[in-house]
This record gives C-alpha cells, structure tokens and sequence, in this order.
C-alpha cells in the first residue's frame, strides 16, 4: 500500500508539473500588455493638451482608459481637461474616483478642491483644502486655495495671511522654472527657454535678486535667436 500510495503520489506530481509546463507555455505565447504604446499615447495626448488641443487629447485619453483602466495618470490628465472645458460635474467624478481608487493622490485632491470651488461649493472646498493644510502646509498652490476662500466670505485678515504665505514661495518657484530655462538653452531650445523665463518673470518682484539673472538669460536667449 505504501508503495502503491508513492506511485499515485509521484504520478500526481508528474501531472501537477506538467499542468504547469502548459500554463506557462500558454501564458508564454499570449501577447504582452500594450505598455508602450499606452504611454506613447498618453505621451500624444499631454502634447495635444499642452497645445490647446482639449477635445484630440480627450479622445485620447478616453482611448487609452477603454484599454487600461489603471492608467491613473490619463484619467488625471482627463480630469483636468473636463475642469477647463466647465465640465466640472465629469471633472469631480474623475477626480473622486481616482483618490477612491489610489488612496492618497494629492494631486487629484488639490484639482477635486479647486473644482469644488469652481461649482461654488465652498464648505466642501474649505473642509478639504485645510485637511490637505494639515498634512502640508508648504504648498503654495494650497495656500492659495484657502486664501480665497478667505477672500470669498470676506474673511480679508485670514485671505491677507494666506496669500502672502503662498506668495512667499515664489522666489523658489521662480528659481525652479530658472534652472529649466538654462537647460533648455543648453539644449538649444530657445522658444521654451524663454517660455520659462516668462514664468519665472512673472513670479519675481522688482526687488528679487532673480530678477538680474533672468532679464540677462532672456536677452542672451533672444540675442542668438535673432542671429539663427
């Protein structure tokens, strides 16, 4: 019996190999995950979107969510094109699904409370951006939001702390959208060069030390352009 009971037990064994070898010859001869050709599309479509193209960057993004429904980064982009075209109802299910499906997507959180604040729903934009305060009271871009829902209900004492909080950040900023700038000339790219300039400009008072440096890059980059 014993003997009898090792042979069904290596049979088994033989089977269960065997069953295993098919699997992974079947598994082998399935195609692969269009991985590249997704992000080549996403990739299209942030350029449509950089562009202005809203609806050929939708249609894009809407492509790829019918292929994989886990491209977070298209559904993001998707929202934030709903938000711009006044589809705010489409641009608050996108994002609520999203924060939903990922957990912790500050991203999608800080586009969700400035759509709240676009549909005029200010209690639930104010309830959320000051519990996106109390994990990060460093960006700006919040900082900002809560000021003008200070502003909003005529709150000047608290809209006044609050932007010149955000405002305080916009020497780093500048600095940031600076060292792009001199990459891109570096890469000989002068028209998105002085697109950053005209950003980090923007961003600088009179009296900023940045503003000496990025007035000189942006008549060097001129310069050349008009030499080309």
């Amino acid at each position: 019996m014993v003997i009898g009971a090792l042979r069904l037990l290596g049979s088994i064994g033989v089977l269960v190999s065997a069953g295993l070898l098919v699997s992974i010859g079947l598994l082998s001869c399935r195609p692969q995950p269009l991985a590249d050709e997704l992000v080549a599309e996403y990739l299209a479509a942030k350029d449509e979107y950089a562009a202005g193209n809203l609806q050929n960057a939708e249609q894009r993004l809407t492509g790829i969510l019918a292929r994989n429904g886990d491209f977070h980064q298209a559904a993001f982009l998707l929202g934030k094109i709903y938000f711009f075209q006044d589809r705010l109802a489409e641009a608050r299910r996108t994002f609520t699904a999203l924060i939903r499906r990922h957990g912790r997507y500050n991203e999608a959180e800080i586009w969700l409370a400035r759509t709240l604040v676009r549909e005029g729903a200010m209690g639930e934009a104010q309830k959320k951006v000051e519990q996106l305060l109390s994990f990060d009271q460093s960006d700006p871009r919040l900082l900002f939001l809560r000021g003008s829902l200070a502003l909003e209900s005529s709150d000047l004492k608290n809209a006044l702390e609050f932007f010149q909080r955000a405002a305080d950040f916009g020497d780093e900023l500048a600095r940031a959208h600076l060292e792009i700038a001199r990459l891109y000339y570096q890469f000989d790219l002068p028209r998105k060069a002085l697109e950053e300039l005209a950003v980090c400009r923007s961003l600088t008072s009179e009296g900023s030390l940045l503003r000496d440096p990025v007035e000189k890059l942006i008549a060097t980059v001129q310069k050349e352009a008009e030499e080309k």
